[in-house]
């Protein structure tokens, strides 16, 4: 996903979709299920290994125009 972008592409990303997130600033990257895709916010789900459960974050994109995170469409 592009730097400068102004808000998420609805066509591309939806709820359901696999979604790959790779963070930059913190060095991790998961596979995370879209729960809910809005233009401005993406509610996203994972599972994490150390903690056994499924976790949750709110990726803006504020987010992805400080370059922190990318976000690939798995699907």
């Amino acid at each position: 996903m592009n730097s400068s972008v102004d808000k998420f592409n609805l066509d591309r990303i939806k709820a359901g979709n696999a979604v790959k997130v790779n963070c930059k600033r913190f060095g991790f990257e998961i596979d995370c299920i879209v729960v809910v895709a809005t233009e401005n916010e993406l509610n996203l789900a994972y599972y994490d290994k150390e903690r056994g459960c499924m976790e949750y974050q709110a990726l803006t994109t504020e987010d992805i125009k400080d370059n922190d995170y990318e976000v690939e469409n798995l699907n």
